[in-house]
């Protein structure tokens, strides 16, 4: 029998976070633990290492939920963060970049939403876990060469310049080379929410039209791959 995943929820209105409680216990969730400010989240987290964290933004210490899950990566990076908020912005999207989410969930929250954000969050890292290790110097063609440490694609000595969405899209697909990953983990992970295929295919025509042939593959039915050279 697979062990539950244990979640600890970090969210500064009681109502919100009962709802979650109740939803996640429903689903056969663990709930470790429920606080509402900043420093208790370290806390528990460092002590009792859920497999994800649902982090409210604004919470109730001086503290916010994005210096918090900066603070949580930086001493256990296996833990999985997905950013609560009642608003939908270019910050927010730079919050969950920063503190490397696996993305965040709209408020007022919707049952399905909550459970598919998890499961595909847990997926996402059990894939990078059992992938091989990357280098971080990606040869793509000839002298085109993606640095994941850096995030700078390089021709030669010249960067070629990529707008945030191509460079989170060419990010994503970096970490696991030549190996297809579905549209709707590409969607969350860029935008943080699902959006339809057609807003991918059209981030994805823009960013090909700065590379090279064949560097961004299409993988019928499921998604996208990057390719490398040997």
């Amino acid at each position: 029998m697979e062990k539950p995943i244990r979640i600890l929820i970090v969210e500064d209105e009681w109502i919100a976070a009962n709802y979650l409680e109740v939803i996640l216990q429903k689903g056969g969730f663990e709930i470790v633990g429920m606080v509402d400010t900043g420093a208790e989240a370290v806390q528990v987290a460092l002590e009792e290492h859920p497999d994800v964290i649902l982090m409210d933004i604004m919470l109730r210490d001086a503290m916010s939920g994005s210096e918090a899950a900066l603070i949580i990566h930086r001493d256990a990076p296996e833990i999985i963060t997905i950013f609560l908020s009642a608003y939908s912005d270019r910050e927010m999207l730079q919050y969950a970049i920063d503190a490397q989410s696996y993305g965040y969930l709209m408020k007022p929250y919707r049952e399905e939403e909550i459970i598919n954000t998890i499961q595909l969050a847990v997926l996402q890292r059990s894939r990078e876990e059992a992938a091989p290790v990357v280098q971080h110097r990606l040869r793509l063609q000839d002298d085109l060469i993606y640095d994941r440490r850096s995030k700078r694609l390089m021709q030669g000595d010249v960067e070629i310049p990529l707008k945030e969405k191509s460079l989170i899209l060419l990010d994503h697909l970096s970490q696991f080379p030549n190996q297809s990953i579905s549209t709707q983990q590409l969607t969350h992970h860029i935008w943080g929410e699902e959006r339809n295929e057609a807003t991918l295919r059209t981030l994805v025509h823009r960013t090909r039209a700065l590379l090279p042939d064949g560097v961004i593959v299409s993988v019928s039915g499921v998604g996208y791959l990057i390719k490398t050279e040997a």
